[in-house]
């Protein structure tokens, strides 16, 4: 009998919890954004904020990597990384910059070309001849509670999003605008998302969430009483969501290779291709990630042919053919593999990394 009691007061417990009001726990998610990371001017031109919001997460996404002890590109070469860097969705080198901020002080022009030129008002952006890149495509109609749980699972894998805003100012008037949503701070039942938004680099702006409804917060940083809260409709883009994910997918696995190798030198992963005997001139072995051809490579110490088809991570460095000059093999940089990891995966998905002895090859010997 005393049993039976226990079980119906367990019940009338259990009963009484799930009744209660859902209440939500506060959560803090930020992806770091710092001043370098920034542009160093705001948006000048209609429709440019969609082009400004992608550049800015291709940054924080790493596909564009800055290495500051190389030559200076040229202005023609830093756009031609950049149109690329939008199309592969994997890491282009930039070098001669410290970092992006750097890069828009001193080749302002050539960002501004670059975005007033792939606005993605159509929503494509040409890459070469006869090679067009699909960059953006609304995602059907969701719910606002659909959008804020997709902006969520972005922030918790440490990637920002791009967002589209449609502003209600007045009875009659709106405004389109793209931003980029970095972080987001969860009090009880209120959202509020960090923004970084192109057009405004002298505002704090963010975005709060409650009740269902989305309001733009705008609060001008010299004039502390300036501020707007303006309701909002939000809208994503496929590539808002999913873009530069190859290139999240790739720093993964290079973050894993330098952690478990402790060698913080090491430059790629990927499995080692070779070109064969015809290679029409070009370097036989490179490393290819998910398809894409990341990086020539040769090496003094290894025979790479031998390794073909081997999945490896390996440490390198650039090739200094000049003063202001490094070897290049379709605008690519080459890498000269000092140091060889192969890379072995067990049954059970656990990844390990062993150096591969050099094969000391003459100096002369050729790669071509």
């Amino acid at each position: 009998m005393q049993r039976c009691r226990i079980k119906v007061l367990f019940l009338v417990v259990w009963i009484f919890i799930l009744s209660m009001p859902l209440i939500l726990a506060d959560e803090i998610l930020r992806v770091p954004l710092n001043d370098a990371d920034k542009l160093a001017f705001s948006n000048g031109a209609p429709g440019r904020c969609l082009s400004m919001a992608t550049l800015q997460k291709a940054v924080l996404s790493d596909v564009i990597h800055f290495e500051p002890l190389g030559p200076r590109m040229s202005k023609e070469k830093v756009k031609q990384m950049l149109v690329w860097s939008f199309c592969d969705e994997l890491p282009v080198t930039i070098t001669g910059f410290e970092s992006i901020l750097d890069l828009s002080k001193n080749y302002g022009d050539v960002l501004t070309s670059f975005l007033n030129e792939y606005n993605f008002v159509e929503n494509i952006i040409q890459v070469k001849p006869h090679l067009i890149c699909k960059i953006l495509h609304l995602i059907p109609t969701d719910s606002n509670e659909q959008i804020v749980q997709k902006i969520d699972a972005e922030l918790r894998q440490g990637n920002p999003v791009i967002i589209g805003l449609d502003v209600t100012y007045g009875d009659n008037n709106s405004e389109n605008h793209a931003v980029l949503i970095t972080g987001k701070q969860q009090e009880g039942d209120v959202i509020y998302y960090e923004v970084y938004d192109p057009n405004f680099l002298k505002m704090t702006m963010s975005m709060r969430y409650k009740d269902g409804v989305f309001h733009y917060l705008q609060r001008d940083a010299l004039e502390v009483e300036e501020f707007k809260d303006l309701e909002t409709s939000v809208i994503l883009y496929r590539g808002g969501i999913g873009k530069f994910k190859k290139a999240q997918r790739y720093k993964d696995v290079l973050n894993h290779a330098i952690s478990q190798t402790e060698d913080h030198q090491i430059k790629g992963v990927g499995q080692l291709r070779n070109r064969g005997f015809f290679s029409g001139g070009l370097l036989k072995n490179y490393i290819e990630v998910e398809g894409v051809d990341l990086y020539p490579l040769q090496s003094q110490q290894y025979d790479l042919s031998k390794y073909k088809d081997t999945r490896v991570a390996f440490r390198g460095s650039l090739i200094w053919t000049g003063p202001d000059q490094i070897k290049e093999e379709r605008d690519q940089p080459v890498y000269n593999v000092d140091v060889l990891y192969r890379v072995s995966e067990d049954e059970n998905g656990n990844i390990t990394y062993s150096v591969i002895p050099a094969d000391k090859l003459p100096r002369q010997e050729s790669e071509r």
